[in-house]
């Protein structure tokens, strides 16, 4: 056994000795145990958190972070699409709706049906 010597916060040493003291042990023995049970219990909850990790990473696959600026700017150059972030609501709107008028009649029928229209 060796002898070690602990600075604890005042608080922390009144909190110990009055749990010590009302389950009838020693201090020291009382301290020794605490640090004991908490040394005993520390791998138990890191292998937990190892096995939740892993768990969490089966599931959820590999996280990919999501960037719409990165998707647009992606899809854009592979479609040719425009860059429409200059545009009010209105003028989108404005657009989508001559869009809409110069579909398939047919088309827009099914649409409209459908309730997508």
């Amino acid at each position: 056994m060796s002898i070690n010597t602990l600075e604890l916060p005042d608080d922390l040493a009144e909190q110990l000795r009055a749990l010590a003291a009302a389950r009838g042990e020693d201090w020291n023995h009382f301290a020794i145990a605490v640090l004991a049970q908490s040394v005993k219990s520390a791998p138990a909850a890191s292998e937990e958190q190892r096995a939740r990790a892993e768990a969490r990473a089966v599931l959820n696959g590999p996280f990919h972070p999501f960037d719409p600026d990165a998707n647009y700017k992606k899809y854009a150059a592979k479609y040719g699409l425009p860059d429409l972030s200059h545009l009010s609501d209105e003028e989108l709107s404005a657009q989508a709706d001559e869009a809409v008028a110069r579909m398939d009649p047919a088309a827009r029928a099914q649409l409209e049906r459908e309730g997508l229209l």
